[in-house]
């Protein structure tokens, strides 16, 4: 048997009748040398070449060959910037022997102020080699900024101050020695003043605050003109810097509001009118008035126990615990411009509060007085917890009775008049009369015994509250009456 060899191919004779062919797919060796060529300061350039060596039998050969640089290795630590052409292997290979050897050279533009060091890394189609180190450097002189800082906003965080930011500029842009920012600033008012200077040395900041507390003129929100310029040691960009406006930090709003007054109001809905403020003294961005209202309300729930007896429902003691608590503040904003605004979500029969204050962009000025205002009555919600009981009848003629129970509205939205009761015949769950009997019950009562109702007939009793407003959307329990001659026995029981 023939012994397997350490090639790409590996053939092992296992028998006379057999064999098997082992194929290895392996990344590229690194390039065997890459150096310097030519390093052109004037045109700001270097030229980069290599050899590369591989078996001329190799299964996935070098396809293609890229640069790596780093303009300064002390800044961009193990960040290597890639040479975004390629170098071909073919038509720069040529077989020499056993070998495929590759000769190539790449030309890749350079920035001032560098440093330049590079590497070669050789890629076939299984992927890329390790990287090979380029023998020698390349310096580039330095020369002043080609620009200055993009994208220039500012903005205050307090009336005493300007913050401005901007996107630094990269490590390639720096262009020499002690690269910096160099930010002027102004009042926006008088047109021409005298531009004052401050200096940022670190080459990565995007930010930096003006403090403007030993201006005596200072006022909040106080527009500025500002510019941020890149200089180094050979000076300043040959450009012109951008001006920017921006404002010191806006300050509380020191106008109170006065007129404050409801001058209508339904049952859910309330209109305000209020006097207009001198926009000045919002102290900032002027945004509009805020008004804050809340109501009173009675938080509390009657508990009852029904007793069931042989033949009816007996009421049991009924406490009521309530208590008045004050609910959710809500607010809603209206524009600067505006002097009257409707709230749309009130409570019916309810004693309102509301304030109004002054808005800018980051406060609020102080709260005018509370005014007190109550909500016309509406219709009730529905009532609660309603069951429908068959019983026996006391009397023959009372026929098939049926008796009914049921809690208070949760929100009576003004005082109870009276329950309304519904009772309709159903099939299959749907009423089959068009005028149903009706019944009223007096507000202090939350039970009612209906009778000379058709015996073992399917119903659906409807309960509804009405105050001054209107009656409140129903509640309703389907129940059946008894049989005829089961209620026949409980009479003659």
């Amino acid at each position: 048997m023939a012994p397997c060899t350490g090639k790409e191919i590996v053939n092992c004779a296992l028998n006379s009748r057999s064999r098997w062919v082992l194929i290895i797919y392996n990344v590229p060796m690194p390039v065997h040398a890459a150096y310097v060529s030519k390093c052109d300061a004037d045109s700001q350039s270097a030229e980069i070449s290599f050899e590369h060596m591989e078996p001329a039998d190799t299964v996935s050969p070098v396809k293609e060959f890229w640069v790596q640089y780093q303009m300064d290795s002390e800044t961009e630590g193990t960040q290597w910037r890639t040479h975004p052409v390629p170098v071909q292997a073919h038509p720069n290979d040529r077989i020499e022997g056993d070998q495929r050897m590759v000769s190539g050279k790449a030309t890749v533009a350079l920035q001032p102020f560098g440093h330049y060091v590079f590497r070669v890394l050789a890629r076939n189609g299984v992927g890329d080699s390790s990287p090979t180190r380029v023998k020698d450097v390349c310096i580039t002189p330095p020369k002043q900024p080609d620009r200055n800082p993009s994208g220039v906003w500012a903005k205050g965080a307090s009336p005493e101050n300007i913050v401005v930011h901007w996107r630094p500029m990269s490590r390639e842009e720096w262009n020499g020695k002690n690269f910096h920012y160099k930010i002027k600033y102004r009042p926006s008012e008088g047109g021409d003043g005298e531009w004052k200077e401050v200096q940022v040395n670190d080459p990565f900041a995007d930010r930096y605050t003006i403090t403007l507390e030993d201006d005596k003129d200072v006022k909040p929100f106080q527009p500025y003109e500002v510019q941020v310029q890149a200089v180094n040691d050979e000076g300043q960009a040959n450009v012109v810097p951008e001006t920017v406006q921006g404002h010191t930090g806006e300050g509380v709003p020191s106008s109170i509001l006065t007129g404050f007054r409801v001058v209508s109001k339904d049952g859910t809905t309330a209109t305000f009118s209020w006097d207009p403020v001198d926009p000045r003294t919002a102290n900032g961005n002027f945004t509009g008035y805020k008004i804050t209202y809340w109501h009173d309300e009675v938080e509390g729930e009657e508990e009852e126990n029904e007793v069931d007896t042989r033949f009816r429902f007996k009421r049991s003691a009924k406490s009521v615990t309530k208590r008045n608590v004050e609910s959710k503040r809500r607010t809603v904003i209206f524009g600067p411009k505006a002097t009257t605004g409707t709230v749309t979500d009130l409570q019916p029969d309810t004693t309102n509060y509301a304030t109004i204050q002054v808005t800018n962009g980051a406060h609020e000025g102080e709260p005018s007085e509370v005014i007190q205002f109550r909500t016309a009555e509406g219709v009730p919600s529905p009532v609660r917890g309603l069951r429908a009981h068959p019983m026996n009848p006391k009397e023959a003629e009372e026929k098939a009775v049926v008796h009914l129970i049921w809690r208070r509205p949760r929100r009576p939205n003004g005082k109870l008049l009276k329950y309304v009761i519904e009772y309709c015949r159903t099939e299959n769950g749907r009423v089959v009369e068009r005028d149903c009997p009706k019944q009223e019950v007096a507000a202090d009562r939350t039970q009612i015994r209906l009778s000379g109702l058709e015996f073992d007939t399917p119903y659906r009793f409807i309960v509804r509250a009405q105050t001054s407003a209107g009656e409140g959307d129903p509640n309703s329990s389907d129940a059946s009456t008894l049989p005829e001659e089961v209620a026949a026995e409980c009479l003659n029981y």
